[in-house]
C-alpha cells in the first residue's frame, strides 16, 4: 500500500491567504522570519497549478482545489541567487506523497531540507485524529487519501451501529460533514461519506478495519481456496470455498480420550477446569499442535445468500441425502439414526425441526417424554431466506406435528433459565443446534456460559466427550464479522494408520478436531457466530457446492439440509 507522508499538522498554519493559481513568477511570502531560499514555487498535480507558501525555515505549504493525487506531480521551481535544487533531481516529475521534500544547497554548502505540506479541498480531513467514534475517548480512525478507516474494536463497539464525531480541527477551516454519520457495517464494510468543501461535496469512503477480529487468513492456518474447482468466480464471486487435510498450530484439545474408559465425563465434576473448558476458558499460551483431518468451509455474502432448510418429515428418521437437493450451496444437518428415547439421534441432545407453525421432527434427550425439553441455541430462518440465530424454545406439546410457536430468549448470565419475557421468534423455520454455540457475536463462551444458555439437560456424555472428544466429525453454521454466511465441516480421518493413530478400540478411526478446536479457528478466521449443528463418531458430513461435493459424500444421510441459494 502506497505510504503517504504528508505531514498535516501545519495545517493550521494556512490561515494566511492563498493567491490563485499562476503561471508567472512571483514574490514568495515568507510567515516566520529566517532565510527564504524561494523566489517562487508552483506544484502542479492533476492539470491544477498552485503557488506553494513558505511557512517556515523548515516546511512549505501548498493548498490544492480539485487534485486528489499527487504521485505524479511536477514543481517551477526559481530560487534565489547562490541556491541550488538538489532534490528532486527531476522537478518535471515528482512524487510528493512518497516523498515530500525538497532538498536545497545554501551558497555555504549547507543542506536545507523543506517538507512539503499539501492538502486540498478535494480531501478535507485535516486530522483524522480528531474524528470520534462515539462513546470512546481516543480516535480508532486512521485517512489516506479519500479513505477514512474505523479499526473495530468489539468489546466496545456495535457493529451494526457505529456513529462518527468530528471533533474541532478534524476537517480544514470551511468543511462539513453531513448530519447523518452512523453506519451500520452488518450491511456493508463500506460507506460513502460527502463532506462539503470549497463548494462542493468531496466524497470519502468510509470502512471498517476487521483486522482485530480477523487474526488469522486461511492460508496461515494451511487452506488452500479450491473455489474455481467448484463455480466460476466471474459468475459467482461472492462464493469462496476452502479446505485443507491439516490445521497448524491450534490449541491441543482437552484431556477426554475416547478409548480411556475410566475417563468418562460422568467421573468428573462439572468444575474440572480441564475436563471440561471451552475456548473461553482457554489461556493466550496453551500449547499448540497440529491437526490432520479434512476440515472444509464454504462462505457467501449475506447480500447475496437466500437460505432454507428443508427436512422429509414422512421419512423414517425424517432422513434425506444431501445430493437429492437442489441448491448452489447443501449442507447436512444432524445425523439420522437414533438408538432408544435416551441415546436421541445416536447420543446426541434434544433436537427439533420447526417449520411455519409445526413441529417437523422432535426428539427428547429423556427416556420419560414427560421430562420435555426446555431451551437451548437455535437457528431460524426469515421469510427473506436469512440466517439468525437466538437461544428458543417451541411453545407447545414437545412431539412430531404439534402446532405452536418459536419464542426466542435473552442470553442468560446466570442459570436461572427463566422463561418468563421470551417474545415470538418470526422465523419460518428453526432447528436446534448440538447444545454448543461456542462463540457468540464474537464472544468465546466459557463452560459456565454454555452449561446456562442449555436448560435441555444433555445427556451425561455430551459436555465431555462431545467437547473435548477428537474422535467425532461435526458440522457448524455461522456468520463472519466480513458479512458472510458460513458452513464448516470437520471429519476426522477413517483408518488406522501412522500418520492418523488409531484411537477407537471398538470401531478403528483417527483422532481428528475437537468441538473447541474448531470452534477456535473458525473465530481466528473472523466467525463472529460459530453454531455447532451436529457431532458424530459414526457418521461423517458433507457439503456440496453447484452438485459437487467439497467434503463428504452427497448420499450420506442426514435429518435436514441447509440450502442456499445465490442471487447477484
Amino acid at each position: 500500500m502506497r505510504k503517504i507522508l504528508f505531514n498535516l499538522t501545519w495545517l493550521w498554519l494556512l490561515g494566511w491567504g492563498y493567491s490563485s493559481c499562476s503561471d508567472g513568477d512571483y514574490n514568495m511570502e515568507v510567515h516566520d522570519k529566517g532565510e527564504n531560499p524561494f523566489r517562487s514555487l508552483t506544484i502542479t498535480s492533476q492539470g491544477e497549478s498552485v503557488p506553494a507558501q513558505v511557512v517556515d525555515e523548515k516546511h512549505v505549504s501548498v493548498r490544492f482545489n480539485e487534485a486528489e493525487k499527487f504521485d505524479e506531480a511536477s514543481m517551477n521551481v526559481e530560487l534565489m541567487d547562490g541556491y541550488t535544487l538538489i532534490y528532486p533531481e527531476n522537478p518535471a516529475h515528482i512524487n510528493l506523497e512518497e516523498t515530500p521534500v525538497l532538498n536545497i544547497k545554501a551558497p555555504d554548502n549547507r543542506i536545507k531540507k523543506y517538507w512539503v505540506n499539501v492538502t486540498s479541498n478535494a480531501l478535507p480531513v485535516l486530522d483524522a485524529g480528531k474524528i470520534f467514534v462515539e462513546g470512546l475517548e481516543e480516535s480508532p480512525v486512521s485517512a489516506s487519501l479519500s479513505n477514512l478507516n474505523i479499526l473495530f474494536d468489539r468489546a466496545r463497539m456495535n457493529q451494526k451501529a457505529i456513529t462518527l464525531r468530528f471533533e474541532e480541527g478534524a476537517l480544514i477551516e470551511g468543511a462539513t460533514p453531513p448530519e447523518n454519520l452512523t453506519f451500520d457495517f452488518t450491511e456493508s464494510l463500506t460507506y460513502r461519506l460527502d463532506i462539503m468543501a470549497g463548494g462542493k461535496a468531496r466524497p470519502y469512503t468510509v470502512a471498517l478495519d476487521l483486522s482485530s477480529v480477523m487474526k488469522k487468513t486461511p492460508a496461515e492456518m494451511g487452506f488452500s481456496d479450491i473455489t474455481a474447482q467448484f463455480v466460476d468466480k466471474a459468475q459467482y464471486p461472492y462464493v469462496t470455498v476452502l479446505k485443507t487435510s491439516q490445521v497448524r498450530d491450534i490449541p491441543v484439545a482437552g484431556d477426554y480420550k475416547w478409548n480411556d474408559h475410566d475417563n468418562w465425563p460422568w467421573e468428573h465434576h462439572f468444575y474440572d477446569s480441564n475436563f471440561f473448558d471451552a475456548v473461553g476458558d482457554w489461556k493466550e499460551d496453551r500449547e499448540k499442535t497440529n491437526v490432520y483431518g479434512d476440515f472444509a468451509i464454504v462462505t457467501i455474502d449475506v447480500k447475496n445468500a437466500r437460505a432454507r432448510l428443508v427436512t422429509d418429515p414422512f421419512a423414517e428418521n425424517n432422513q434425506m441425502q444431501p445430493g437429492q437437493q437442489n441448491a448452489l450451496i447443501v449442507a447436512g444437518g444432524r445425523n439420522v439414526y437414533a438408538v432408544g428415547r435416551a441415546w436421541a439421534i445416536g447420543g446426541n441432545p434434544a433436537h427439533l425441526y420447526y417449520e411455519n407453525g409445526t413441529l417437523q421432527d422432535a426428539l427428547s434427550n429423556w427416556e420419560d417424554p414427560s421430562w420435555d425439553p426446555s431451551f437451548r441455541a437455535g437457528l431460524g430462518v426469515d421469510k427473506n431466506g436469512k440466517i439468525l440465530f437466538s437461544n428458543c424454545y417451541f411453545e407447545g406439546s414437545f412431539s412430531k406435528g404439534a402446532s405452536g410457536r418459536m419464542m426466542q430468549l435473552p442470553f442468560f448470565t446466570d442459570d436461572s433459565h427463566s422463561l418468563a419475557g421470551a417474545t415470538e421468534w418470526e422465523v419460518e423455520q428453526a432447528v436446534w443446534g448440538y447444545a454448543l454455540w461456542p462463540i457468540r457475536d464474537g464472544h468465546a463462551l466459557n463452560k459456565y456460559e454454555l452449561w446456562n444458555n442449555d436448560g435441555c439437560g444433555v445427556h451425561s456424555s455430551s459436555y465431555g466427550r462431545n467437547w473435548q472428544g477428537v474422535c467425532n466429525d461435526h458440522v457448524f453454521f455461522g456468520l463472519t464479522y466480513d458479512n458472510k454466511i458460513g458452513i464448516a465441516v470437520c471429519n476426522r480421518p477413517r483408518g488406522n494408520t501412522s500418520a492418523h493413530p488409531a484411537t477407537w478400540d471398538s470401531n478403528p478411526t483417527g483422532e481428528g478436531y475437537s468441538v473447541m478446536q474448531a470452534a477456535w479457528l473458525l473465530q481466528q478466521l473472523g466467525w463472529k457466530e460459530v453454531f455447532n449443528v451436529a457431532n458424530s463418531q459414526v457418521q461423517a458430513y458433507s457439503i456440496l457446492v453447484n452438485g459437487q461435493s467439497v467434503i463428504g459424500m452427497p448420499d450420506w444421510e442426514t435429518r435436514y439440509c441447509l440450502l442456499i441459494d445465490g442471487q447477484n
